[in-house]
């Protein structure tokens, strides 16, 4: 069992290449099926931003990320995959 975690960069002004990035051999068509919402990260980190990681590089590393934010899909309540939530939010709808 792999233990991954998947991010979004929406400025794709970098990309992750460490292990189990878009061009890691171990990626292949059962694994990538697991993938939530249909996702190929062998394509996706491109297209989309979106990329996974060992979750080890998450917790307790200095290796991968010095920043991140959590958002939270709350269908619920509403809100859409285009739309996140917001540090200091005024409470005003904003779509992104």
């Amino acid at each position: 069992m792999h233990k991954l975690v998947m991010f979004r960069n929406p400025w794709g002004l970098t990309y992750y290449n460490g292990p189990w990035s878009k061009d890691d051999n171990r990626w292949n068509d059962q694994l990538v099926a697991q993938v939530p919402y249909g996702t190929d990260v062998r394509t996706a980190q491109d297209a989309e931003g979106v990329f996974v990681i060992p979750i080890e590089l998450l917790i307790g590393s200095r290796n991968c990320f010095d920043n991140y934010q959590i958002a939270h899909q709350r269908a619920s309540e509403g809100y859409k995959t285009t739309w996140y939530d917001q540090d200091d939010d005024d409470g005003e709808q904003k779509v992104f």
